[in-house]
């Protein structure tokens, strides 16, 4: 698309990167560390409850179901209270990440409730 300076073309591939151009959020080792550790911790909460309380062959998975439901709960208390605290950067950002992605991603996570349903039958 043409613009007053002359025509829109491709940015030539062997001129240097803009130092402005910021890195994904997916790529930043922060962000990673983040959701790994909040992951981490989510398993081995499940792990736990799932020792703790565990689902008789044959029975419905109520451990199980309980957690996803907790887990989902929770996820929209933490999302609407970092909303609420304000943009999504920084410390926000950082819990956002940590916490509901990582830690609330595998405490909740679909496949154990799979597994458990799977067990039903």
């Amino acid at each position: 698309m043409p613009t007053s300076d002359g025509p829109d073309l491709p940015q030539d591939p062997d001129s240097p990167v803009e130092a402005t151009t910021p890195t994904p959020l997916h790529l930043r080792p922060g962000a990673i560390a983040a959701v790994a550790v909040g992951g981490v911790f989510g398993t081995l909460v499940r792990y736990q409850v799932g020792v703790i309380f565990p689902t008789p062959e044959g029975h419905w998975p109520t451990p199980t179901f309980i957690m996803n439901i907790l887990g989902a709960f929770l996820l929209g208390v933490l999302i609407e209270s970092l909303v609420r605290a304000g943009d999504d950067s920084g410390w926000r950002q950082t819990a956002r990440l940590g916490l509901g992605t990582g830690f609330l991603g595998a405490f909740t996570t679909y496949s154990a409730i799979a597994v458990d349903t799977n067990l039903l039958a």
